[in-house]
């Protein structure tokens, strides 16, 4: 699969893994270390930072218009996980150290704070 426009590596060339089934929007943003299951999508506006932190989003998980995932933290232990068939609502803000369990909803405007199980 050819890389995309608006996936972007970080300097040691690690690129994100999208599959063909995902969405990602034409002014969506992906960084890095950045995995997205099957029938995952990212919509317009939407920043996945894998440059600080591993990202992991399970299958069919929806990351919704203007929502920020990422972290100040750097290091190799930092990692943000979502889990399967996980809603998060436009301009939510998702931070470092967080899993998103399973069928999860995180609604718009909210935020996920550093080391939250939700």
């Amino acid at each position: 699969m050819q890389p995309s426009l608006r996936c972007i590596p970080t300097g040691n060339n690690t690129y994100p893994k999208v599959v063909i089934s995902d969405w990602v929007a034409p002014n969506a943003v992906v960084i890095g270390d950045v995995e997205m299951g099957e029938g995952s999508s990212a919509w317009h506006g939407t920043k996945l930072r894998g440059d600080t932190a591993s990202i992991r989003i399970g299958k069919n998980s929806l990351i919704q218009d203007n929502s920020r995932i990422g972290t100040n933290e750097c290091g190799s232990d930092a990692k943000i996980e979502i889990e399967d068939n996980v809603y998060v609502g436009a301009n939510a803000k998702v931070c470092g150290n967080t899993l998103l369990e399973s069928f999860s909803y995180v609604g718009m405007g909210s935020y996920v704070g550093d080391g939250s199980t939700v």
